[in-house]
């Protein structure tokens, strides 16, 4: 599945339909701690899942660095890096 994530909360409505989002779907989910982000698809699958503080620890910092200046990757997944409700 293409990543895209346009910053409206209604846009995430098809990863509720991927099977990877039951890790965000039981228990409390909250708070989350995704340790390695990277491309931010598990960030995608918790703001899906409906949690509310998200934390995202990247552990390569070349990853990192290259997934925030690439133009490309910021329009794909309309400025994920930056929302208010999680934190990398």
């Amino acid at each position: 599945m293409r990543l895209c994530f346009d910053g409206k909360i209604s846009s995430l409505n098809k990863y509720k339909n991927d099977l990877n989002i039951c890790l965000f779907l039981f228990g409390n989910n909250d708070k989350v701690l995704i340790i390695g982000p990277g491309g931010g698809r598990d960030i995608l699958y918790a703001l899906a899942g409906d949690s509310k503080n998200i934390t995202g620890v990247e552990t390569n910092t070349s990853s990192f660095n290259k997934t925030l200046m690439s133009a490309a990757l910021v329009m794909i997944h309309g400025f994920l890096w930056g929302s208010p409700s999680h934190e990398v």
